[in-house]
């Protein structure tokens, strides 16, 4: 009986780790200076998230939302950023987000006042995690809210603040290698452009060309 529940017992070596999995997934998605394979991405990803590794089922949630290796669902991809999201995950949250600020069709309706609350509820996640890798991304969402007015009340120069703190953020993470995020940079960089101009703010560029 003894030797019957030895070998019935798991193997915890044989038991993939879900980490190791999810670092596997993002070499292939990033390509690591190779050519991306999203295929092999969602392939690792999927197996991460299976064994409940919340970043992943975002990521996973992300690859389906753009048709990365997988066909594109934007079903899937909500329910994977609901599910990360519950958890506590700050990218599912913010994307969200996304899917009620411009609507899905067939799926959920657009919603500015529930997009911006998952903007907040994003930014909240963030301060409490400390994780400043995903902040730049929610700073600049609720800039464009605050500059537009959309879900929350209009209010340019906390639209302005949110744009420079999402600059900066960005230029940290292009420093470190991220090669993903310069359209989010000149976005943030329009948008507080666009804050200077209606405040009567100079910026260094025109201190310098005065100069």
């Amino acid at each position: 009986a003894l030797m019957s529940e030895t070998k019935e017992a798991p193997n915890t070596n044989e038991i993939p780790d879900d980490e190791a999995l999810l670092t596997i997934g993002r070499a292939y998605y990033t390509g690591l200076g190779r050519t991306a394979d999203f295929k092999q991405a969602v392939r690792f990803f999927r197996k991460s998230a299976d064994l409940g590794n919340v970043e992943a089922m975002s990521l996973l949630g992300n690859c389906y939302l753009r048709g990365q290796g997988v066909k594109k669902d934007k079903a899937a991809a909500l329910t994977l950023f609901e599910n990360a999201s519950e958890q506590g995950d700050i990218t599912a949250t913010f994307r969200i987000g996304d899917m009620y600020k411009s609507g899905v069709r067939q799926l959920l309706e657009k919603d500015p006042l529930k997009a911006a609350k998952f903007y907040l509820d994003a930014l909240n996640l963030a301060k409490d995690h400390g994780d400043i890798m995903d902040v730049p991304e929610v700073y600049l969402r609720l800039a464009d809210c605050l500059l537009n007015g959309i879900g929350m009340e209009k209010d340019v120069h906390s639209a302005y603040d949110f744009y420079c703190s999402a600059e900066d953020g960005f230029r940290e993470r292009i420093e470190s290698g991220d090669r993903y995020c310069m359209d989010d940079l000149d976005r943030a960089e329009e948008g507080a452009d666009q804050c200077e101009k209606i405040l009567g703010i100079k910026s260094d560029t025109d201190s310098k060309t005065a100069a």
